[in-house]
């Protein structure tokens, strides 16, 4: 119960502390040229902690939590930080000035600098190097770090909550493309969160049905808002679209279609949204960071960060506030932990038939869950967990995507996944 305790403390941390970077300093970035650089005004001349922002991650809600986080450890430890804003092109003059102003670790974030940063660890063996939300492994010297957020793990969270509070008939939604193995994993997390909660509510078998659709990468607004609409003839209530922060409009479609959200990557900010679940980097850079302190980093480290690190940010929409509880949270860890849910995960993925749709039917057995999700070729389902027959996904509705219209709103970068 004290580990329970200890995780829904950190799962409720719902607000980031913004504070300055040691007692004098405060870094609001600077655009660094190739050549001739001096730290910008407002940056510490002796910042131990430094941030890459390449092409303006810092202008993203991933890109903000990082430099929040790292803001709030420097702050608490009396160290100073600098944010350094940059191109691909220029990350080497980017990084001696980092380096001049006194950088000992240098935080990056996503798989598309991973490759910089393998350049990086060998040509300055000096400095620490810290790799944040990658979906792949990454070749890791003795001066670098790689971090992974279990996303299956907040998929699980959602589930659990959903048939918690009543919602038996589903949907979900993921797309092709770049992103896809990782909403695939949240949905997987989230097929088991529900089984998970049917088990432990005591419901009688096969009495929660989830509908998957995977649309492809060019799906227009009306191409989601259609499924949406497929979800609610077949009288789901709420649809799981683990790629919530990428699309634009969504709320929109809700009140339109009467199918309530479920999201991942976004706080749930609108009537419409149920849950949602957000990557927690502070428990994860403080970790990681304190190591460093102490004089044990964790060199050449793949590290996966889940719900035993603090490492989901859950929120409950405005309709689940009085229902979704601390008390609920701890019966939901517990069930996590009871059910060996992460070991669970971790198999299912590991397997070869992960690298599809799901798994297999044949490795994904349930009892209380019924999904009906397209099939990879050749598949059999399985009696009692997986139906013969899919439905065809909506044909879209227009190949134009008109946006300015009311009924078709816009559809931003459906491939990524926050």
């Amino acid at each position: 119960m004290k580990k329970a305790m200890r995780l829904v403390a950190a799962c409720l941390l719902v607000i980031f502390m913004f504070t300055a970077c040691g007692p004098s300093s405060v870094s609001t970035g600077s655009t660094v040229p190739p050549s001739g650089i001096v730290p910008g005004p407002g940056q510490s001349s002796d910042a131990k902690i430094a941030l890459i922002d390449i092409d303006g991650q810092q202008e993203t809600g991933l890109g903000q939590a990082v430099w929040s986080a790292i803001t709030r450890f420097a702050g608490e430890k009396g160290l100073g930080c600098n944010i350094y804003t940059a191109t691909k092109d220029d990350f080497t003059p980017t990084l001696e000035l980092a380096k001049k102003s006194g950088a000992e670790v240098v935080v990056m974030l996503g798989d598309e600098l991973g490759e910089l940063m393998e350049k990086a660890q060998r040509e300055y063996p000096d400095l620490y190097f810290l790799l944040l939300n990658t979906t792949q492994p990454w070749q890791l010297l003795k001066n670098g770090v790689s971090q992974q957020f279990l996303v299956e793990q907040a998929g699980w969270l959602t589930g659990y909550m959903a048939v918690q509070n009543g919602l038996h008939n589903l949907g979900a939604i993921t797309f092709a493309g770049q992103g896809k193995a990782q909403q695939q994993r949240y949905v997987l997390g989230f097929v088991l969160g529900a089984e998970a909660a049917a088990a432990a509510l005591g419901l009688p078998q096969a009495s929660i049905e989830i509908r998957v659709a995977n649309l492809p990468q060019e799906a227009t607004t009306a191409d989601v808002q259609a499924q949406m609409k497929t979800f609610a003839a077949m009288g789901a209530k709420a649809a799981y679209i683990p790629a919530g922060s990428a699309l634009s409009g969504l709320e929109h479609m809700a009140k339109k279609t009467g199918v309530k959200l479920l999201l991942a990557g976004t706080a749930a900010e609108d009537e419409t949204v149920l849950f949602s679940t957000q990557k927690n980097f502070q428990p994860v850079l403080e970790e990681i960071l304190t190591q460093w302190r102490e004089g044990h980093f964790p060199a050449g480290q793949q590290l996966q960060s889940g719900l035993a690190d603090g490492a989901v940010r859950p929120t409950a929409g405005a309709l689940w506030a009085e229902t979704v509880t601390q008390q609920t949270y701890e019966q939901a860890f517990a069930t996590f932990e009871k059910t060996k849910a992460a070991e669970q995960l971790d198999t299912l993925i590991a397997q070869p038939a992960a690298q599809g749709l799901l798994p297999n039917p044949e490795d994904f057995v349930l009892t209380f869950v019924w999904v009906v999700l397209p099939l990879p070729e050749g598949a059999v389902s399985q009696p009692g967990s997986l139906p013969q027959s899919t439905p065809e996904a909506p044909a879209a509705a227009s190949t134009n995507n008109e946006i300015n219209s009311e009924e078709n709103l816009p559809v931003e970068a459906t491939s990524q996944v926050a």
